[in-house]
């Protein structure tokens, strides 16, 4: 009696949900990022049988369901002839199915572009030596993503009563880079005479994957020395040395695929300089944010190992557009946890962080933590800019502004740029003077909001006291940082703004109190050097004179390419005005000093630089933190 009730109990839990005994394949098990394919989720060694109302769901990571970022793919199960159709088909012929969209994922959140694929069972029954396909792509295909790295295609199978939902199964495609289509060549900023510095190549392809490429490569030093370099999968790392103080720069004199390459040039002094410069990424986004394509870990090891950045950022959403929920509680703690892992003191900072996004007048801010322990204040619980301030304060965090003067015409968003007018903390000490959307610096600039990256509704610069200029004209002391907004889990891409921070040392603490200090530059996408300082102090500080004292400026730029002009802005008594402008010919080295026989009182200084060179249609710019000066201390 007690074995009869033993197999009825087994023959029960065998008929409920939670013991489908199945598993899915991916057909073909790889892709190549963007390009055009079709492919296959098979459902086999089903047991027990799927019947009529039974469904499978299957879903792709979000990148599968965008036509490059932001251009959503028009999935449709109607048209086999037309592009991204998903049909499916069952090899036992008495089992008819179809296949419906939805947008709510298997995890219950909600993607601004993703979708999940709901094959339904309207006749038969599928059991264990049937295969159901699903086939998404058909004919005419469809694009692969643009992150390349290894995908995760989630399903399930669901009784048609909704009681019973069998374990979440998986496969894998791995999305492949394309071939190589250009190079980068990094170096640090500042190396000590005699001693080993690292160089590092990388190649990439169109979609700013790291390109898989193996070979041999000789470089050149601009002091003459000579090295070949071995690449593998598209990196080339070697240490080199420079024996006398000056600039120096490699460059790539063998053909490599996506043409020669140069580093950024290194400050070569006889002792170690006792305040570093830091690249790093201060707005990255990658799948949590909902809105975005790529693994969060993806992103970490990009920001070290792709563009070879001293910090990074990873600035996900904690809300997103059309319902997606952005950062979960445990998606915060996968964050924190990936900050804590990357973190390396004296090699590579990591900086906890993540986007908090509202419409006007409050904008988009991203939050900066010192430590990688702190809570998440959402949209909601903050209601209000003030609100969010309210909440950082008394923490060690601050935040940062970014496309601050931005329209969108999506959705019918109103926009969400920021009212410097009417809102300014002390726990906003800089402003993300440019990203990949374009610049911040003024209304009317000549790199204005576009989507030249974005295929985001209509962006455009809106008129009004949004921008840098109109902070500091309202008395707002921001210092400027840059950043990409990069979508795609690629921190640091060449035509995104870039910050560089002067730090006593590459920690996490010394960054992020540097940061906060407003010790910074920003370029787009290059990395120059910039030495911007007035009687001693540099960018970002306050000056307070001596009586009939004068300012000296001393500003020294060494560029990547020639530069095109160097000139330095003053606001004093309510206007801007250019005080000094250089336009060398052909020279990438700028050097001047001079008294500014015009100051009284007090007066705001930035400098502004512009290379002889475009990146992706964008001119290479730099811009320091300003500088404050007045006869009298601006702050106790």
């Amino acid at each position: 009696m007690r074995h009869i009730c033993c197999l009825a109990l087994l023959l029960a839990l065998l008929s409920s949900s939670s013991c489908f005994a199945v598993q899915i394949t991916a057909t073909p098990t790889t892709a190549v990022a963007s390009k055009v394919g079709t492919w296959t989720i098979t459902l086999s060694d089903v047991g027990p049988a799927l019947k009529a109302g039974d469904e499978f769901l299957v879903q792709f990571p979000m990148g599968w369901h965008v036509n490059h970022w932001a251009k959503a793919k028009a999935e449709q199960v109607t048209d086999p002839e037309s592009p991204d159709y998903v049909a499916a088909t069952c090899s036992n012929p008495a089992v008819k199915v179809h296949v419906l969209l939805r947008k709510q994922g298997l995890d219950g959140q909600v993607d601004r572009y993703g979708k999940v694929f709901r094959v339904i069972i309207d006749e038969g029954e599928i059991g264990p030596n049937d295969k159901l396909s699903l086939v998404y792509g058909g004919k005419k295909g469809t694009i692969a993503p643009d992150t390349a790295e290894l995908n995760t295609v989630l399903a399930r199978v669901k009784r048609r009563d909704d009681t019973a939902v069998g374990q979440m199964m998986t496969c894998t495609i791995m999305v492949r880079p394309m071939p190589p289509k250009y190079a980068r060549f990094f170096a640090p900023s500042q190396a000590v005479v005699g001693q080993h510095f690292p160089i590092r190549l990388r190649l990439f392809d169109e979609r700013n994957n790291i390109a898989a490429y193996d070979g041999k490569v000789r470089v050149k030093g601009s002091d003459g020395q000579t090295v070949e370099m071995k690449i593998a999968a598209g990196k080339a790392d070697v240490l080199v040395r420079a024996m006398r103080p000056g600039v120096v720069t490699f460059k790539t004199v063998t053909a490599i695929p996506g043409g020669n390459a140069e580093t950024n040039p290194t400050r070569l002094t006889t002792k170690a300089p006792k305040t570093l410069i830091a690249w790093g990424d201060m707005h990255s986004h990658t799948e949590i944010s909902k809105d975005a394509e790529g693994t969060t870990e993806g992103a970490f090891l990009y920001a070290r190992d792709g563009n070879c950045l001293d910090f990074y950022t990873c600035t996900d959403h904690t809300a997103g557009d059309n319902g997606a929920e952005g950062i979960t509680d445990k998606e915060w703690n996968t964050i924190k946890d990936l900050n804590a892992k990357y973190n390396n003191p004296g090699h590579f900072v990591t900086i906890l962080a993540y986007e908090w996004s509202m419409g006007a007048p409050w904008g988009h801010h991203n939050v900066f933590f010192r430590t990688a322990s702190e809570q998440l204040y959402k949209e909601r619980d903050t209601k209000n800019l003030e609100g969010l301030w309210q909440a950082l304060r008394g923490k060690q965090a601050f935040t940062v502004p970014h496309h601050t003067g931005i329209g969108f015409s999506r959705g019918g968003e109103k926009g969400s740029a920021v009212d410097f007018n009417q809102y300014g903390d002390p726990l906003e000490p800089l402003i993300e003077i440019f990203s990949l959307w374009g610049s911040s610096e003024y209304y009317g600039n000549d790199m204005p909001y576009e989507q030249q990256t974005f295929g985001a509704g209509s962006p455009s610069s809106k008129p009004g006291q949004h921008y840098a200029r109109d902070a500091w004209l309202l008395g707002r002391d921001l210092g400027v940082v840059g950043g990409g907004d990069d979508h795609t889990a690629h921190p640091g891409r060449p035509n995104a703004g870039i910050t560089a921070v002067l730090t006593p040392s590459l920690t996490r603490e010394a960054v992020f109190d540097s940061l906060r200090s407003r010790h910074t530059y920003t370029c787009v996408g290059e990395r120059m050097l910039v030495d911007f300082a007035i009687n001693g102090k540099t960018m970002g500080d306050d000056v307070t004179l001596a009586p009939k004292t004068l300012p000296l400026i001393n500003c020294e730029v060494t560029g990547t390419a020639n530069i095109a002009f160097a000139e330095v802005v003053r606001l004093q008594d309510g206007k801007y005005e250019t005080v000094w402008r250089a336009e060398p010919k052909a020279t990438r080295h700028v050097k001047f000093s001079f008294k500014d026989s015009k100051f009284h009182e007090s007066a705001m200084y930035y400098l502004r630089v512009a290379e002889q060179k475009k990146i992706e249609s964008r001119q290479v710019y730099a811009w320091s933190s300003p500088i404050w000066v007045a006869q009298e201390a601006r702050r106790p």
